[in-house]
C-alpha cells in the first residue's frame, strides 16, 4: 500500500524574489515569453479567420448568381463569424495588459525598463480595424443577397 504522510509535515517552500534576483529574472523572462507566445497564437488564429473568410467570400460569389438563398446563408454565416471575431482584439488587449502589469512589476524590481509589448499593441489595433472592415463587408453582402 501507500505511505501515509501527515499533512502538517508538508510545507511549501517560500522564496523571496527580492533576495534571489535570478528567480526574478526567470519570472520576468517567463512573462515576456508568455506575451509573445500569446501574440504568436493570436496571429495564427487571425490568419485562419481571414482564410476562412476568404473561402466563404469565394463560395458566396459562386452561389450569388445561381442560388441566392445559399449566398444569403453564406453571408449570414460570414457576418456572424466576423461579429464574433470582433471580440478577439479585446481579449488580446486584456491578456496583454495582465502580462504587461506582471512583467512590469518584475522589471521594476530589477531596475529594468518595463516591456511595453508595442508590437502586440499595434497588432491589436490593426486586427480590430481589419476585423471591423470584414464585418462591414459581410453586412453589405447580407444586404445584397437578401
Amino acid at each position: 500500500m501507500g505511505v501515509l504522510v501527515d499533512a502538517t509535515e508538508i510545507r511549501p517552500t517560500r522564496h523571496n524574489v527580492f533576495e534571489h534576483p535570478e528567480l526574478l529574472v526567470q519570472l520576468l523572462m517567463h512573462q515576456v515569453q508568455l506575451g509573445y507566445k500569446l501574440v504568436t497564437f493570436y496571429t495564427a488564429s487571425a490568419t485562419a479567420y481571414v482564410a476562412i473568410t476568404g473561402f466563404a467570400v469565394q463560395y458566396y460569389f459562386i452561389n450569388l448568381l445561381n442560388n441566392r438563398t445559399a449566398a444569403f446563408r453564406i453571408a449570414v454565416f460570414g457576418m456572424a463569424l466576423s461579429i464574433a471575431a470582433l471580440v478577439a482584439p479585446f481579449g488580446l488587449a486584456w491578456s496583454r495588459g495582465e502580462i504587461e502589469r506582471t512583467a512590469g512589476r518584475y522589471a521594476d524590481s530589477l531596475g529594468l525598463p518595463p516591456e511595453r509589448f508595442t508590437v502586440v499593441r499595434f497588432g491589436t489595433w490593426l486586427s480590430f480595424v481589419t476585423f471591423l472592415a470584414i464585418a462591414a463587408a459581410w453586412i453589405y453582402l447580407v444586404a445584397e443577397a437578401a
